[in-house]
């Protein structure tokens, strides 16, 4: 996720400044990749992504898929964009 999140700022964003945070909030892992580029239309991503022409987006939301997580993409034109990521906080014991 943060490698394509990193990947799409580095190509798209024009960002000058990128913070990625992950922690632990009540029983659920949270990763948020946050950059302060150019931002898009978030409506014509997904619509991208759903024909396949976003292979970086809809890998992304597999990915989610996979862990029982939920993708969240927000950006507003000018302001950035934040890709957040959301799943179940599972322990070493319950990984076994």
């Amino acid at each position: 996720m943060v490698q394509e999140a990193l990947t799409n700022i580095t190509r798209h964003a024009q960002a000058s400044k990128v913070q990625i945070n992950l922690c632990h909030e009540a029983g659920e892992m949270v990763l948020t990749v946050t950059d302060d580029g150019l931002g898009f239309d978030t409506v014509a991503m997904q619509e991208r992504a759903t024909t396949g022409a976003s292979l970086g987006v809809l890998g992304m939301q597999e990915r989610a898929t996979l862990v029982g997580g939920q993708l969240d993409i927000r950006s507003w034109p000018g302001q950035g964009s934040t890709v957040a990521l959301r799943c179940p906080w599972r322990s070493q014991e319950e990984r076994l």
